[in-house]
């Protein structure tokens, strides 16, 4: 006894070449998905990465305008700084130069007339 027949060897041949082709095309089938979501997953991560270095660009353009902006008003309130302070010391000096004035003033007026000009003060009281 052989086992099998030959017509019966063919049918399992014919049955697991079948099978090897199904497997085959469900083989391919899943192996086209998988192509096709890495291929979008690529592409997602591409656009991702793109706008990751636009978003960058962005950023560092607008950081380069803040600290120029930064840079002209820092420069602007020194100038601005300065020049208060330059009025700040004309109004000490005019200050003391003014309370210099009122004191010799006042020295004069708390010193005793002298006699020229007692004279001329009762020539105008007659």
């Amino acid at each position: 006894e052989r086992g099998y027949s030959d017509a019966e060897h063919a049918q399992g041949v014919e049955l697991e070449l079948m099978q090897a082709l199904a497997r085959e095309a469900r083989l391919k089938v899943r192996l086209q998905e998988l192509v096709s979501t890495l291929e979008q997953v690529t592409k997602n991560a591409e656009a991702r990465l793109l706008e990751g270095r636009e978003i960058v660009h962005d950023l560092n353009h607008t950081n380069s305008i803040l600290a120029e902006t930064v840079d002209r008003n820092n420069k602007k309130y020194q100038a601005k700084f300065k020049r208060m302070e330059q009025q700040m010391l004309q109004m000490v000096e005019r200050h003391t130069t003014q309370v210099q004035s009122l004191q010799q003033r006042i020295a004069s007026l708390e010193t005793p007339p002298t006699n020229s000009s007692e004279n001329s003060m009762s020539s105008l009281a007659i």
